[in-house]
């Protein structure tokens, strides 16, 4: 079974930091070229996210004002689960994710990008 996580961070550079601490950010040695890449899952580095606020005046064709940006980098992870058991509490703990990657978690209601 596999399980989505999204994650929001304050940056990319905060994103691109916690990526290679998590094992997940990969640079070619020959073109230096970034890539992000995780074991049975898959990474969607969303980036910026917008409100659906546009204003566009359709008579004339024209952009009133953009879309505004939401807080934060966004990336969507997609892992086969892996539950421990933890004796001491008598409970199963979810260990899919690095631990380094747990603070960033966020829960939309109504996720703009989802694995198919």
């Amino acid at each position: 079974m596999y399980k989505t996580y999204y994650l929001r961070f304050a940056s990319q550079e905060e994103w691109d930091t916690k990526a290679a601490e998590a094992g997940y950010k990969y640079q070619d040695s020959e073109t230096q070229q970034i890539s992000y890449s995780v074991d049975s899952g898959a990474i969607d580095v969303i980036g910026v996210l917008y409100n659906d606020d546009i204003v566009i005046n359709e008579e004339e064709e024209e952009l009133v004002s953009p879309a505004t940006p939401k807080e934060g980098w966004h990336v969507n992870i997609r892992v086969r689960q892996i539950e421990e058991y933890d004796a001491e509490n008598d409970q199963y703990v979810d260990q899919s994710l690095p631990e380094v990657l747990n603070t960033y978690i966020v829960n939309p209601q109504t996720p703009s990008r989802v694995f198919a």
